[in-house]
């Protein structure tokens, strides 16, 4: 069954994140698309990502030195843990997966600790220590004093290193890294004076052993801190990176630095903006107008304020979008107005016009000369002018308007060109000039070779690089009728990497090659994949027929089956853990970790009702548990809550009516290093995790590698 987004319902961050990458599928795209027509709060959050998105071309990974490589693998050989904590020793992801995984990399809580895993069975760091931050002197080039009392591995020495990611004001993507040595102090303690980068607003840290060997991230929690003026104020600024930085795998950190940026600086409206935002992502839709009642004479009062006060242009556009959010369209258009008579060509500026333009529910050509005039008299600048007025045009079927916003966006750089190819690809008018973009991106890759992918997949050879572009050229060519030249290209695209998408693809083209046995290989596979939903399955077995039916289909999917279980598998982790722990549940009784997972193969869900992402995503797992229920998979829900009956009805009200344990003395979360919630992990022998994962729909997967190898 396929759902319709409408204006209160939003995408999920993945659906936005694919759409601005323009990796969405074309029914994805034109959902996200009409959503975000009228949603300016999703609207901002596509700005940010394609800004992240450029901004991370930018980045520089030097390569991994042999002598690196060799530790980690002699290592992994001799079933030790390892981790290693410099970013000057991990491969370069290449420019095209840097656009993929921007959003994913200016999120990580850790961005100077780059964890190297050949063989994906690596895990890192010892029991965390205590790390204590005290600021001698302010900003601009503020001196940290520094107290570590160790974790147990890195108390053998009289020196441990101290990492510090240091960030500058706004610019949450790349982190300047810098280096430190604490030496042991006469109590026992690592201690030492730390200089900041002059300019830094914010600073994340790691300790580690000298040799590297051994790393204390807070138990994968990581510490980090905004720079603080003379007034012992945390700066704006460095609360503003640490919202960025958490925005998507801490949720609850974020929300924090946002209600740190209206207690400290009640008078800016990015704090009130944020604030809002999450309230309304914690209560739902159903819920805003109380959200909105509540803010808006907040707003109004501050609008009063500094209606008439010099101001510069970024808190002019937090003005109008907040006055947006509380829908005082009076306030909205003064903003916008004072905008383009100050600061007529800001990024911002063109921004709000073209959120104008679309309010106006003005006629599709309408909209687009109105875009057209902002084009000509800000000197084609804006990114956001250039994609909203690229997807107007899509729907349009002009293919004069198409041509013109398309190849504009292409021009912009930034990887747009990719998103403009791809779109281009699915239009009858605009194919040809859409697979002839995909190709000279393919020649700028090394030659991807032909073989026999299922071969492939059972044997991976690394990155997927080139796969999304052969993927989207084998559809136009199939679409443009040239299905030899489909069959050979969507082949190499499913050589390159297991993907659902491409897999589908690849059994068209062989349907209408005529191949019924090569369909149903592609289309089996399809089907093999967990996350595959049930009216997907349906889909390709309709296109089969009879031979859906057949020994040979079972044959194949069990195939697919075992090929995608072994490569899940070398994804996996070994990480023991201390499993007697205590934990609560619902009358306060206290049983040991181990008691309540046994040794089974069991599932242990880190969720809360105070963070969004995970309430969104409990549905989802209480499917899971009902599924796993009947494999003796234990599933349990772990919340950091004094025990409540209200708790557990709050969560069965929100979609999820299974096992509910009380971490109230987080035991649990620290053992096994919990980050953020939503946070899943499956476990082994009732102490050994094997996968971590921030998607309830990837836990199936997941289990079945793991059953599939006993």
């Amino acid at each position: 069954m396929r759902i319709e987004i409408g204006t209160f319902l939003h995408p999920r961050f993945d659906a936005i994140e694919s759409f601005a990458s323009g990796d969405a599928s074309e029914i994805d795209r034109a959902t996200v698309s009409r959503h975000l027509q009228n949603c300016l709060r999703c609207q901002d959050r596509l700005r940010d990502m394609r800004a992240l998105r450029a901004a991370a071309l930018d980045v520089h990974i030097p390569p991994m030195s042999p002598d690196l490589r060799e530790r980690v693998l002699g290592r992994a050989r001799s079933g030790r843990t390892g981790i290693i904590p410099v970013a000057t020793e991990s491969a370069r992801p290449s420019p095209r997966r840097l656009q993929h995984i921007a959003v994913t990399l200016v999120a990580a809580t850790i961005i100077g600790l780059i964890v190297l895993t050949p063989s994906r069975g690596l895990e890192a760091g010892p029991t965390a220590g205590t790390l204590s931050l005290t600021q001698k002197v302010p900003s601009p080039a503020p001196v940290i004093a520094v107290r570590y009392a160790s974790a147990s591995a890195l108390g053998g020495s009289d020196r441990v290193l101290l990492k510090v990611a240091t960030y500058v004001a706004r610019k949450p993507y790349p982190p300047v890294e810098r280096e430190f040595t604490l030496t042991r102090n006469g109590n026992g303690e690592f201690s030492g004076d730390v200089t900041l980068p002059e300019g830094t607003v914010f600073a994340q840290y790691t300790v580690t052993s000298v040799d590297g060997k051994h790393v204390d991230d807070n138990d994968a929690r990581g510490w980090e801190a905004a720079v603080k003026d003379s007034a012992s104020r945390p700066l704006f600024d460095g609360l503003w990176i640490q919202r960025i930085l958490n925005g998507r795998d801490n949720w609850e950190r974020a929300a924090a630095a946002a209600s740190a940026m209206l207690e400290y600086y009640p008078d800016n409206p990015t704090g009130h903006r944020y604030a809002m935002y999450d309230a309304r992502e914690l209560v739902g839709a159903a819920k805003t107008d109380s959200i909105v009642r509540l803010n808006r004479p907040r707003i109004e009062a501050l609008h009063r304020k500094f209606a008439n006060a010099p101001l510069d242009a970024t808190t002019m556009w937090e003005f109008a979008m907040v006055a947006s959010d509380v829908r005082d369209t009076a306030m909205v258009t003064y903003w916008r107005q004072r905008m383009m008579r100050e600061y007529p060509r800001d990024g911002g500026t063109i921004q709000q016009r073209v959120f104008a333009a679309s309010e106006k529910r003005m006629p599709k050509a309408d909209r687009l000369r109105e875009f057209e005039h902002i084009w000509e008299e800000t000197g084609g600048q804006g990114i956001q002018l250039l994609a909203e007025a690229f997807d107007l045009a899509v729907s349009t079927n002009d293919s004069a308007t198409i041509a013109r916003w398309g190849d504009r966006l292409a021009s912009f750089g930034g990887g747009y060109e990719g998103t403009v190819s791809y779109e281009y690809a699915t239009l009858p008018a605009f194919r040809a000039r859409g697979a002839e973009m995909l190709r000279q991106s393919l020649r700028k890759l090394p030659p991807i070779p032909a073989t026999d992918w299922r071969s492939a997949l059972r044997n991976p050879s690394g990155r997927p690089v080139g796969q999304w572009q052969l993927g989207a050229l084998g559809k136009a060519l199939l679409d443009d009728g040239r299905v030899a030249a489909a069959r050979d290209t969507l082949r190499r695209a499913a050589a390159l990497g297991w993907d659902a998408r491409t897999l589908r693809a690849l059994g068209d083209a062989e349907l209408a090659g005529g191949d019924t046995t090569a369909a149903l290989l592609a289309y089996a596979w399809v089907v093999a994949d967990r996350r595959t939903t049930a009216l997907r399955a349906d889909t390709v077995r309709a296109k089969l027929g009879a031979a859906a039916q057949s020994a040979k289909w079972e044959e194949a999917v069990a195939d697919g089956r075992a090929t995608l279980a072994d490569q899940t598998m070398k994804s996996a982790i070994r990480r023991p853990f201390d499993a007697n722990g205590s934990i609560a549940d619902v009358s306060g009784a206290r049983r040991t970790f181990s008691d309540v997972i046994g040794k089974r193969i069991s599932i242990v869900a880190f969720v809360s009702r105070d963070c969004a992402p995970s309430r969104a995503d409990l549905a989802s797992l209480n499917a899971v548990a009902e599924k796993f229920a009947l494999r003796n998979v234990p599933v349990v829900a772990l919340v950091q809550e004094t025990p409540t009956a209200e708790m557990v009805a709050s969560l069965a009200s929100l979609g999820f009516k299974g096992t509910v344990g009380f971490d109230d003395r987080a035991e649990a979360s620290r053992r096994m290093r919990q980050s953020g919630t939503p946070h899943y992990f499956v476990v082994e022998d009732g102490n050994v995790i094997r996968f971590t994962a921030r998607r309830a729909e990837d836990l199936p997967m997941l289990v079945a590698a793991l059953e599939g190898r006993r």
